[in-house]
């Protein structure tokens, strides 16, 4: 049991006795209740009592220096051999925890420190450990949820900008199809016009005659046929 639990230790009333084989120990009142360990050194051997309310404690459970000596009897005793000249009994009733730490000095037990702990306390703690990792639970799950948010929104972001992209080569493509389109019809037209050039092949079934003749004198000095197109002026004018 540590001392730096937050938890409601009770003070120790500590009992010493002086010379060889004196009892030491401590007495927890919680009001309702008092709880008591007693240590008594006799030739290397220690016996432990606890009591409540001043009546022996049986079956509790003994440890030393976190090793198990055995449970209390009937009368709430149990005897170990003494293991150094410090040492630490801790013994755990029903609903009860004492722990005690011992000095041999002299060939007598020195009680140095003492704490007490109710079974309510424990359940107690217990309870705030289950809802600290709850709670921790559900940071994790809460921060894991952003995470994901995060990431999903980020796919979204790139899914975005791959559509545009799309569409924006989508549109260069038309719009490179619409220039070589109207390419094409430009050309087409420079190609019309060329061939439109100089007078038509026929003419009219009824034109006036002035007119044929310039026609035939053009027709026959672009074929070079040795027409001449001089005096063209008087015919036309005509």
């Amino acid at each position: 049991m540590s001392a730096t639990k937050p938890l409601a230790i009770l003070l120790a009333v500590l009992v010493a006795a002086t010379g060889v084989g004196a009892a030491v120990g401590s007495t927890h009142d919680t009001g309702a209740e008092t709880y008591a360990m007693d240590a008594q050194l006799d030739d290397g051997t220690v016996t432990v009592t606890v009591t409540q309310n001043d009546s022996g404690v049986a079956n509790a459970t003994v440890e030393v220096d976190g090793e198990d000596v055995g449970e209390t009897d009937a009368n709430g005793t149990v005897a170990f051999e003494r293991p150094d000249d410090e040492f630490e009994v801790n013994t755990e009733t029903a609903n009860a925890e004492l722990e005690s730490e011992y000095a041999v000095d002299d060939g007598s037990l020195v009680l140095e420190e003492s704490e007490f702990e109710m079974e309510d306390d424990e359940r107690e703690e217990e309870d705030e450990e289950r809802e600290d990792e709850r709670e921790d639970d559900e940071r994790e799950e809460e921060d894991e949820e952003r995470e994901d948010e995060r990431e999903n929104d980020e796919r979204e972001e790139e899914e975005e900008e791959r559509e545009d992209e799309r569409e924006n080569d989508e549109r260069e493509d038309d719009e490179r199809e619409e220039e070589d389109d109207e390419r094409e019809n430009d050309e087409d037209t420079d190609g019309d016009a060329a061939a439109q050039q100089g007078p038509p092949e026929t003419l009219p079934s009824v034109v006036p005659d002035s007119v044929t003749t310039i026609h035939d004198r053009i027709s026959a000095f672009l074929g070079g046929n040795g027409g001449s197109v001089i005096g063209l002026g008087g015919a036309a004018a005509s």
